[in-house]
């Protein structure tokens, strides 16, 4: 059995669910086809799905039927040889500390009572340089403790010798 993290389980559950099951729940096995899965992927991605959700779905497909390969109940996996859409990201843009002072800023004039502490977030994130999932554990220790020093999120990675 693999081990997940809940929130890969999840996603993967959602996944199942909202494009998985919808399309191939009530196909028996043995019609699963290679043509059949393309067309699927074509259709997702035809639908405005990104190719990052698009592979994940058929990598959720691929499982499920590696699982009835080793089960025997079909001779091969017939997603297995599906090319999967690569991202293309476009230019990364930056914005200008003027620019990230100013966005603090609105911020802070929307959230009337705590204005001051997402203002701290969006400039600890801005010029620190964090993703969400690194920043959340912060701005919960910020919200709900009295103390004003910031913590390091639990996330960080700690690198060997330091």
């Amino acid at each position: 059995m693999v081990h997940l993290k809940a929130s890969s389980l999840a996603r993967l559950d959602a996944t199942l669910h909202e494009h998985v099951l919808p399309r191939w729940g009530d196909v028996p096995l043995a019609s699963v086809t290679n043509a059949a899965v393309r067309g699927w992927l074509a259709d997702l991605l035809a639908d405005g799905m990104s190719a990052s959700s698009a592979r994940k779905a058929v990598h959720v497909l691929r499982r499920i039927l590696a699982s009835a390969v080793a089960d025997r109940r079909i001779p091969y996996n017939p997603a297995d040889d599906v090319p999967l859409p690569s991202d293309t990201t476009g230019e990364q843009r930056f914005l200008t500390a003027d620019q990230v002072d100013d966005l603090a800023d609105a911020m802070a004039a929307l959230l009337d009572g705590h204005g001051r502490r997402y203002r701290a977030l969006v400039l600890t994130a801005a010029f620190g340089g964090l993703r969400f999932g690194e920043l959340a554990p912060s701005a919960v220790t910020a919200s709900t403790s009295s103390a004003a020093a910031s913590r390091s999120p639990r996330r960080c990675p700690t690198l060997a010798g330091t």
